[in-house]
């Protein structure tokens, strides 16, 4: 199994994501962003709508950490 690295960039977006999330907006990704979160946990397709994806536990609690280690 091959482990994707996150960007900046990656992060950047999910970041926006989850801020959208708050909101209940949708969350705009590209197909392979959407696929390397996925893989990673941090995101998953909606049960209400499957060509959607939702933000899961685990992608809010890393996006926290990503925001808090940034503060340092």
């Amino acid at each position: 199994m091959e482990d994707d690295f996150l960007s900046n960039d990656d992060w950047e977006v999910l970041s926006k994501a989850a801020d959208r999330a708050k909101r209940g907006l949708r969350a705009y990704l590209s197909a392979e962003q959407s696929a390397k979160f996925g893989r990673r946990g941090y995101m998953a397709p909606s049960p209400r709508d499957p060509g959607q994806h939702v933000i899961t536990g685990a992608g809010k609690i890393a996006v926290v950490n990503w925001t808090r280690s940034k503060r340092q």
